[in-house]
């Protein structure tokens, strides 16, 4: 049943992945002398959240803003590190923000490590999953995700206690500005 999982946690990261690029890709071919593709910042911020507690996050990637004339919709695919008191995580992404108030929607699948003292996720353990960004104004948002452990129940390196009683799923969760 474990292998079972993490092969379609694995299977979904890698669709997600070769989703986003074809996203951007297909936003490329569709451009016109009328929008500009870049690299840079596209995330960047802090929050406070399930497990990762007080977190500081930084991320880049491709970015398409149009010039003039088209819709007010700028579109980035990202990568993103974020640390933690109680953990780090990397994921990928796809973004898209509106107008000019910092609205923005984004969609992310990542690995994330718990250490020190998590909030409700057992420290030193290994998750996949994917979220949900909602920032409704001002960069001020929420995030809400479905993590899964990976591994197996192997005892705890440090207290010694096995860990095949800890959660198999988390629901991570996380408030924050300029994200």
């Amino acid at each position: 049943m474990r292998n079972r999982a993490e092969r379609a946690i694995r299977g979904l990261l890698v669709s997600t992945a070769l989703s986003l690029f074809t996203i951007a890709s297909d936003l490329h071919a569709q451009s016109t002398s009328e929008s500009s593709w870049s690299l840079g910042q596209c995330i960047g911020g802090l929050s406070y959240g399930s497990p990762l507690k007080l977190a500081a996050s930084y991320g880049g990637g491709l970015r398409y803003e149009p010039m003039h004339g088209g819709p007010d919709i700028d579109y980035c695919t990202f990568g993103v590190a974020q640390l933690g008191l109680g953990g780090t995580r990397v994921a990928v992404g796809q973004g898209a923000s509106f107008g000019s108030i910092g609205s923005a929607v984004m969609v992310s699948g990542g690995i994330m490590r718990t250490f020190g003292a998590p909030s409700r996720a057992t420290r030193m353990r290994t998750y996949a999953g994917v979220s949900v960004h909602v920032l409704p104004l001002l960069a001020f948002g929420f995030e809400i995700g479905l993590y899964r452990r990976l591994g197996d129940g192997v005892a705890d390196p440090v207290g010694g206690a096995p860990r095949n009683q800890d959660k198999k799923s988390l629901l991570i969760w996380s408030v924050g500005f300029g994200y």
